[in-house]
């Protein structure tokens, strides 16, 4: 539970949050992001970027967004689930209903998306040569799926072979180095693959507007999701208000 504490202001405070059951308690240093953090924060200046939560503290952030609180709303509790995995199910498990009574509209669509796709165009990498869209958009997609799993092997190996702490550190450094080389894959499956393009078209073999809009939310959730220290889960970056929320769990003066 925060209480919000003003010893400055004469008013007085009468909302609290709770974020987890009675009982449970929360550590200011296992969810305090850092003076680097909160100067960005503070800065109301629009061309200053908020500096990025380190990654063990938003893994701790990210574990207490994604609960499914218990049934029972005077025992609260957790009942063990988490809301991004069941989230991911109910995307994955939705069937569009009517994909055999498509309008004439969305047969238009869908033979359009056909030529489309199959639309022989310059090669970007080698103009003395021509492809279809979607093998350029298969391969730069390819590029991208391999530079991820490589860096996902340099980082397992090094969580294997240093100590949790050397570890830890290792990965705050080099990550966004390793991280920039899949970026780079990911601008080029964008740019020469034509990606949002090329998906949008693809949707269209689904059953129109539904089936483009539950395609855009399983590549939200796709592209948001980054692999924890462990690698054993993904997380999902989360934001509370106010920003500076972990005050609160300071003791009372």
């Amino acid at each position: 539970i925060a209480l919000p504490n003003s010893p400055n202001s004469n008013k007085k405070v009468t909302q609290r949050f709770v974020l987890m059951s009675p009982g449970k308690v929360l550590n200011f240093f296992d969810y305090y992001p850092g003076e680097q953090y909160e100067n960005s924060v503070q800065d109301i200046s629009t061309s200053t970027r908020e500096y990025v939560v380190p990654p063990k503290i938003m893994e701790n952030w990210f574990d207490l967004a994604d609960i499914v609180p218990g049934v029972d709303p005077l025992t609260g509790g957790e009942n063990g689930e988490s809301f991004s995995q069941r989230y991911q199910e109910v995307l994955d498990q939705i069937v569009i209903e009517g994909f055999d009574k498509k309008t004439a509209e969305e047969q238009k669509r869908y033979k359009n998306a056909i030529g489309y796709l199959n639309e022989i165009i310059p090669d970007p990498e080698n103009l003395t040569q021509n492809v279809t869209r979607l093998a350029l958009y298969n391969r730069f997609q390819d590029l991208y799926n391999e530079r991820r799993l490589q860096m996902e092997d340099i980082i397992n190996e090094k969580r294997q072979s240093m100590p949790a702490i050397e570890y830890e550190l290792w990965f705050q450094r080099n990550y966004p180095s390793l991280q920039s080389l899949v970026e780079s894959a990911y601008t080029r499956w964008l740019v020469f693959g034509q990606k949002e393009i090329v998906e949008l078209y693809k949707a269209y073999f689904d059953t129109g507007v539904s089936g483009q809009n539950l395609e855009l939310a399983r590549m939200a959730l796709r592209a948001s999701g980054v692999s924890a220290l462990d690698r054993t889960r993904t997380i999902y970056p989360v934001k509370f208000v106010p920003s500076d929320w972990y005050k609160y769990l300071l003791p009372s003066r």
